[in-house]
């Protein structure tokens, strides 16, 4: 227990959540291997209740990090969303995006007038946001270089990171390195929402590559610290349900008061430390549940598959200690997981295509915050007699 310390109040104390061991959930392999599983243990501090992993692991996760969501018609459409609630703020027309993947967000307020720089530790999305003609440093963002780099680039009025801070391990260190590179400007932290993994039950939702599961309480505590203030608020359903959060430093009219002090009711509802013990008691009873389902589909000689291959995806298939014997194969529509194999699993990864001349009876949705366009692009197959299963409905 000595070995914790909260990476947002700095507390020793924790209740632990559980502890498996599983492979990295982003590392998809070429070819069929044995993977190697890590601990994790995700833990909630018992001083401030930010929910985090106790330990990193002291190894390169991203330098050839394939995960986007920029295939999905649903994440397209909520870009828009996204980006009109930036314009609806009034800042100025310089943005840069923390943790750009391939450009796609950035690429989008180009077109609208925006003059945008992407920061991406990623090879491979680097090489693929600058194909399309976004301006993208290779680094990792936080650092005096990376900072410098910016910073002669000019003086953002906007600064997006989106899915990127729950991959970090020094919060304070990167929250501060933000605050130095933005000067009257807002800055956007959008991050899964921890509200929605207790409520959901969603005990897939753990893996190495995110260090912090957040509320908007403890988004609250941490960027409070450095002199940020929450001006606005907004739900999404992507990755499994998700929170953006607009802050900026100084005044800032409007500032959605009524909308800031909901959420923090709400969470005060379903993020607590006795809520979350909870959650933890019942994540065992819901893998057995769901392993009993598939279990009962193959003994009555059903084909199974599933539908997605990002790191929830990963995570459930090596709990449920699935293999190519339970699922026939993944599909996903992230093109760069095509042909690849599920890390631990060796299940193969497939284009939405394959589906039309390879069939299964069953195929379960664990890309959860994209059931619904997964659902409404595959409806002859439910007309063809094959069914969606719902991790909701299973365990």
């Amino acid at each position: 227990m000595s070995k914790f310390r909260c990476r947002i109040c700095g507390g020793a104390e924790y209740h632990s959540i559980f502890q498996w061991r599983i492979p990295l959930a982003a590392e998809v392999t070429d070819k069929q291997a044995d993977a190697k599983r890590y601990l994790i243990e995700p833990a909630v501090c018992k001083i401030c209740g930010h929910v985090q992993l106790i330990e990193a692991l002291d190894i390169d996760m991203y330098g050839n990090y394939l995960y986007t969501p920029s295939y999905s018609d649903e994440f397209q459409n909520y870009i828009t969303t996204f980006i009109d609630s930036v314009e609806c703020l009034g800042t100025g027309k310089r943005a840069v995006e923390i943790g750009s993947s391939n450009g796609f967000l950035i690429k989008k307020m180009q077109e609208r007038g925006y003059d945008v720089l992407g920061v991406e530790p990623s090879e491979t999305l680097v090489e693929e946001a600058r194909l399309n003609g976004v301006a993208t440093m290779h680094m990792c963002f936080g650092n005096d270089d990376s900072i410098r780099s910016i910073k002669e680039w000019g003086t953002p009025d906007v600064v997006v990171m989106r899915h990127v801070m729950e991959h970090l391990d020094d919060l304070h260190g990167i929250i501060e390195a933000v605050g130095s590179i933005l000067d009257k400007g807002i800055f956007v932290i959008e991050v899964p929402w921890l509200l929605r993994i207790i409520k959901e039950k969603q005990f897939y939702a753990f893996f190495h590559e995110h260090l912090s599961y957040f509320s908007m309480t403890s988004i609250k505590r941490l960027v409070e610290a450095h002199g940020f203030r929450i001006i606005d608020i907004r739900e999404n359903n992507l990755e499994g349900g998700s929170i953006a959060v607009y802050v900026c430093k100084g005044e800032w009219a409007p500032v959605n008061l009524d909308k800031i002090s909901f959420y923090l009711e709400l969470e005060n509802k379903w993020c607590s430390i006795d809520r979350i013990i909870d959650f933890s008691n019942e994540a065992d009873e819901q893998i057995s549940r769901i392993r009993k389902q598939v279990a009962a589909e193959k003994q009555e000689g059903k084909r199974i598959a599933a539908w997605g291959a990002g790191q929830r995806g990963v995570t459930l298939i090596n709990i449920c200690e699935w293999n190519v014997a339970d699922i026939d194969y993944i599909i996903d529509a992230n093109r760069n997981y095509w042909w690849k194999y599920i890390p631990g699993a060796n299940v193969q990864i497939v284009p939405p295509e394959w589906l039309e001349e390879h069939w299964v009876d069953a195929i379960i949705i664990m890309a959860t915050g994209y059931a619904d366009e997964i659902i409404a692009q595959n409806k002859k197959y439910i007309k063809q007699g094959g069914k969606f299963l719902l991790l909701e409905t299973m365990s």
